[in-house]
């Protein structure tokens, strides 16, 4: 009888060893995990706070981007008026518009007097 109880007593010892074993690597491989844990919910709060300032900068982007774009439209619509100033300084200058009155005004009048000779 008693090698019955002193196996059971080495067994109940060898899985009592082997419980205290079993519970100190459940133990760290928890905490490992844990630690895992921690680690990726960092990086998803890096990610996202990155994320936040790529969002910030495209905002920014978008209204310099408007703003140069209203300066564009801003500027074409000065060089427009510039070149519109330069045609009519130019014709002016080369008399191009007293030119094409004078033509108009001897037309009108060459017109007129032959109606009238060919009338009479």
């Amino acid at each position: 009888m008693s090698d019955i109880s002193q196996t059971l007593l080495i067994v109940s010892a060898f899985l009592g060893i082997l419980g205290l074993f079993i519970g100190v690597v459940a133990y760290f491989k928890i905490l490992y995990h844990k630690q895992t844990l921690e680690f990726l919910r960092q990086d998803r709060d890096d990610a996202n706070a990155r994320a936040d300032g790529y969002k910030e900068d495209l905002t920014r982007a978008n209204v310099k981007i408007a703003d140069l774009q209203g300066t564009v439209l801003n500027q074409e619509t000065l060089l427009t008026e510039k070149s519109q100033e330069i045609h009519v300084l130019r014709n002016v200058v080369t008399g191009k518009d007293q030119l094409d009155r004078i033509e108009k005004l001897l037309t009108t009048l060459a017109e007129g007097k032959f109606s009238d000779a060919s009338a009479t």
